[in-house]
């Protein structure tokens, strides 16, 4: 499947978002449930309908954030970077991410 038709799946965006979110705030909160993260991402999900293969295509979109961030130049004016998260640790986070979405998407997309 095409990157650009998973980015403009708004469902997926909003669930790779979301999981990018809730792992940032591990930085600041300490270690999350992975029980919280599932079932607040299963509402976004169904509130959205329960749109079939909307893991598989957020947990794409998170990949394609990580490697874009990979990719760029770290920005002075990195919002993120002002309140003391690196490059790198928002490139594990985007990763953790990622790989929490598609471990979820195994686990209901089969």
């Amino acid at each position: 499947m095409d990157d650009t038709a998973d980015l403009s799946d708004e469902v997926a965006r909003s669930l790779a978002r979301k999981a990018f979110a809730y792992h940032m705030m591990s930085i600041e909160l300490g270690p999350m449930s992975g029980a919280s993260i599932r079932d607040t991402l299963l509402m976004v999900w169904q509130d959205a309908g329960s749109p079939p293969g909307a893991f598989t295509r957020a947990a794409r979109v998170a990949a394609i954030l990580v490697d874009r961030m990979a990719e760029s130049d770290e920005d002075e004016d990195d919002p993120l970077r002002g309140l003391g998260v690196s490059r790198e640790q928002q490139i594990a986070i985007a990763q953790q991410g990622a790989a929490f979405l598609t471990t979820l998407a195994r686990e209901l997309e089969g």
